[in-house]
């Protein structure tokens, strides 16, 4: 009988604490520190390796193109400007790439349609008097609608690394360009170049214009090094992005400038030419 009653009992207490968890108000349960401890743990454990499994893919030119018509449709350019080709920002100025965009409209009839995919390939544009020539660039033949207005057009598209960059005049250029400049004075030696480097060691001093591009045609991993004023010794620019053989345009405020490399870091095996930016 005395059995009989406390498996009765207990029986109870469970229904008791059922319904307790099942009621419209929630309990409160009693801190429990070690308890707290373990679920802590436990959950910084999964968000762990569920960080390290994730990879990002790259981005397709649809997914610019969402982003694209995103600024579009909201008025909000900061995709725009983010996704000017950095030679162009260079050449331009972030600060006048913004400025092109002051009193952006939202415009909610946005939308851009692909007809087809081309590329990639070399493409050539003419900004301002100066004549650039970008690498991997894809041609996008389109149907726009802006304001529920359609035209046909092709999107040059670059790609540099995982993302996607569009081409955009941004107004006047920030610097000068080579041609306001004598050749006589930055290749007095007439062979094409403002300076070859080929050894190791710090370089020569060179006469570089506002606007060139470094090419380094080896085959090393990682190429890299500072420019640095030839008067001062200090850093003017950090080129870098030069891995494995590249071409990098280099932008400076000043129309022409006496440099020198230093502290070449990964560019053994190969040649840097100092040239006219293409």
């Amino acid at each position: 009988m005395l059995k009989t009653a406390s498996r009765t009992a207990v029986l109870a207490m469970i229904a008791v604490l059922a319904a307790s968890c099942s009621g419209d108000g929630d309990s409160v349960p009693a801190f429990d520190a070690n308890a707290a401890t373990t679920t802590t743990q436990a959950s910084t454990a999964t968000s762990s390796t569920t960080t390290t499994s994730t990879t990002v893919a790259p981005e397709t030119v649809e997914d610019f193109l969402d982003g694209y018509v995103g600024a579009y449709r909201t008025g909000n350019p900061v995709f725009l400007i983010q996704r000017i080709h950095p030679d162009l920002r260079e050449y331009y100025g972030h600060e006048a790439c913004r400025v092109a965009y002051d009193g952006f409209v939202p415009d909610d009839t946005s939308s851009v349609t692909v007809r087809s995919i081309s590329g990639p390939a070399a493409w050539s544009g003419e900004f301002d008097g100066a004549m650039f020539t970008f690498e991997e660039v894809y041609t996008v033949d389109v149907d726009v609608v802006d304001f529920n207005r359609t035209r046909r057009q092709d999107l040059q598209l670059g790609r540099i690394g995982d993302r996607f960059y569009f081409f955009q005049d941004c107004g006047d250029p920030l610097v000068v360009t080579t041609s306001t400049i004598a050749m006589s004075r930055l290749d007095p030696d007439d062979d094409g170049f403002y300076y070859v480097h080929r050894g190791p060691g710090d370089s020569e001093d060179f006469l570089v214009p506002s606007l060139f591009r470094i090419t380094y045609t080896g085959s090393d991993s990682t190429c890299e090094f500072p420019l640095r004023d030839s008067a001062t010794g200090r850093e003017v620019m950090y080129v870098t992005g030069l891995e494995g053989g590249g071409m990098r345009r280099i932008v400076l405020p000043d129309s022409t400038t006496t440099l020198y490399m230093s502290d070449l870091l990964g560019c053994d095996g190969g040649v840097l030419e100092v040239g006219p930016n293409p």
